[in-house]
Parts: C-alpha cells; structure tokens; sequence
C-alpha cells in the first residue's frame, strides 16, 4: 500500500513538472525591447533609391522527389521617383554560394 502511494506521489511530481516545462512560458516579456527598427547596412551606393518601396513579397518553394528545390520569388516595388528603375541587382553571398553546388 505503502509503494502504491509513493508510486502515485511520484506521478504526480513529474506530471506537474512536465506540465510546468511544456506549457508555462520561461518569460513572459521576452520579446520586450525589441521593438526598436533597424535600418539595415546596404552594401552599394542607392543614390535615388531612397524613395523605392517594395510592397508585398511572395515566395513559392517547391522540393521535388530528387531533392531539387525551385524557388519563386515574387517582389511587388512601388517607384516613387520620377525615374524609371532600369535593374535590380539581386545577389547570393559568396560563402553560401557553395551550398548551392551538388556533386
């Protein structure tokens, strides 16, 4: 009777354990004071680019059953200059570009 019941106690400690574990955050306020905006750090002169907008961006990825990826990047830009955009540069980091070689 005695091992039945140290048995249950012991249910029960870990049960409330675990419970505590899964389902009570560990911080209530952990994203707080993130919240300040940072301009990111442009690589190349954007003299004019200043007032280009991009509104919306979709993204379609596709895994196929060989394990080749294609992915569809939609950009929706707003020009709020007088003048045309001519091109946009879009670029992979060199050390990632390795990633993309399969042997």
């Amino acid at each position: 009777m005695r091992k039945r019941t140290t048995n249950q106690i012991f249910i029960i400690i870990i049960l409330v354990f675990l419970f505590n574990l899964l389902f009570l955050p560990l911080s209530e306020y952990e994203n707080s004071g993130k919240d300040d905006i940072i301009n990111p750090m442009n690589s190349a002169n954007l003299e004019g680019a200043e007032n280009i907008i991009i509104t919306d961006i979709l993204r379609i990825v596709n895994i196929s059953g060989y394990g080749i990826v294609s992915i569809d990047d939609t950009f929706s830009i707003k020009n709020l200059n007088n003048n045309p955009i001519t091109s946009i540069l879009i670029a992979i980091r060199l050390n990632e570009s390795d990633n993309l070689i399969f042997f």
